[in-house]
């Protein structure tokens, strides 16, 4: 038994000196990872396995604690969604991520479904960042269908424009409009408004000159009003993220130009956009496995 403890503590020390070597001189002499690659291929490739091997074990015991201090229990994963999970999960490099990598394994191990293996390569896409974005909106979005309320809000705010349109037209061609109306109008939606009740919105968060021509016509003259206006709208990078996002079919957004204005302290007068955000049917049920992974 001591012999077998200090082989192990032997192995161990090995390892350690071998790692540490090998990131020390690749951190002080350039070129020194292509030497590695030429040379002793095995060695590089054994700490690419060292790595993801880390990285596992670290979410392991993370939920391996998670699960103790819950009473949860865990049952074998089956192979054909436990391999998929650990590849994706041995690449993870943000240990903010540690966490919800553990609530997705704990998910699977209470009950394994073949939609975990899509968790995972949603969760493989995702940094940490927008993790807690797609958990702000969770927070503040209590139905888990409200993409399907908001599909149907938007069929029928599409129908009652084209009625509209076929209304105006029906009243310069003198079509009936009285019996056209009253055909239809028993059968007609008409949204109290325009701004449908998303879960989140987020306004602009940087400045941006527009220019406006307004055009005046005053009894037999025209007169222009042309004007620069300043409008906050989101930044590059934010905007970047809500089209990863719904690319990903997690969340649908929408922008709304009259989101409202202000003045800045010099008296400028600021246009803000605003952006409406929902989850998904998919996406709501994807945080809610990572946010409550024993239900």
């Amino acid at each position: 038994m001591f012999g077998d403890e200090a082989d192990k503590e032997v192995k161990i020390a090995s390892d350690n000196t071998i790692k540490n070597s090998l990131l020390n001189f690749e951190t002080h002499i350039n070129g020194l990872e292509k030497a590695v690659a030429l040379f002793f291929p095995s060695i590089r490739h054994e700490m690419i396995l060292r790595y993801r091997a880390e990285t596992i074990a670290k979410i392991g015991v993370e939920a391996y604690k998670m699960a103790v201090s819950e009473g949860i229990q865990i049952n074998p994963i089956p192979p054909k969604i436990a391999l998929p999970l650990i590849e994706k999960m041995s690449l993870e490099h943000e240990p903010d991520m540690y966490g919800k990598w553990a609530k997705l394994l704990i998910a699977t191990g209470v009950k394994s479904n073949p939609i975990q293996q899509q968790y995972a390569d949603i969760l493989a896409n995702l940094n940490n960042e927008n993790a807690n974005f797609l958990k702000d909106i969770y927070t503040k979005q209590a139905d888990p269908d409200l993409e399907s309320k908001f599909d149907e809000y938007v069929d029928k705010s599409r129908f009652q424009d084209l009625y509209k349109e076929a209304e105006s037209k029906a009243k310069k061609e003198n079509a009936g409009v009285e019996e056209y109306s009253r055909g239809i109008l028993s059968n007609m939606f008409f949204p109290s408004n325009r701004n449908f009740d998303f879960s989140l919105f987020i306004p602009g968060t940087e400045e941006k000159l527009i220019f406006t021509k307004k055009t005046i016509i005053f009894g037999n003259m025209v007169l222009s009003d042309e004007r620069n206006d300043w409008c906050l709208v989101l930044t590059k990078e934010k905007n970047n993220m809500l089209l990863g996002l719904e690319k990903l079919g997690l969340i649908k957004y929408k922008e709304y130009r009259s989101g409202g204005m202000k003045q800045t302290k010099e008296g400028k007068d600021l246009y803000i956009n605003h952006y409406g955000l929902l989850l998904t049917k998919f996406g709501y049920s994807f945080v809610d496995c990572l946010e409550n992974p024993t239900k």
